[in-house]
């Protein structure tokens, strides 16, 4: 008898819980924010690949630069950054991973945008989005 009612009781429970992951609550959709704006994929010096998120200005320093210059000809181009950090990438925690990309390093140009250089120190992307210039 006792075997017979926690039978009952275990399907009653599993039940219970496949009927709450069946159930789905209608969330509201987030307010439509602007559109990310479009990354242009360009290969600039030594054949290195890249991204310029955003249009450049033509009176702007970034209107200067290409993808693939070294973070020495950029500065001599533009100036020094008002901040610099550096982000580890997900090929860092590859264990087999012996590959040179495992870092790179973003230099913000206040009111201008962001520039990122990989862990050869080339220059790999150009954001003057909206975004970017805060």
């Amino acid at each position: 008898m006792s075997n017979n009612l926690l039978n009952i009781i275990s399907v009653a429970v599993g039940l219970v819980f496949l009927a709450a992951c069946g159930t789905q609550v209608k969330r509201p959709l987030p307010e439509a924010a602007s559109p990310a704006p479009l990354a242009k994929i360009s290969v600039g010096q030594d054949n290195v690949s890249g991204q310029i998120i955003g249009d450049i200005p033509h009176g702007s320093r970034f209107a200067k630069l290409q993808i693939g210059m070294t973070r020495t000809e950029v500065e001599q181009l533009v100036g020094r950054p008002t901040d610099i950090t550096a982000q580890s990438l997900g090929t860092a925690w590859v264990p087999y991973y012996f590959g040179s990309d495992t870092w790179h390093t973003e230099s913000y140009y206040h009111g201008e945008g962001r520039l990122v250089f990989d862990t050869n120190s080339h220059l790999v992307l150009i954001d003057v989005s909206e975004n970017a210039r805060k």
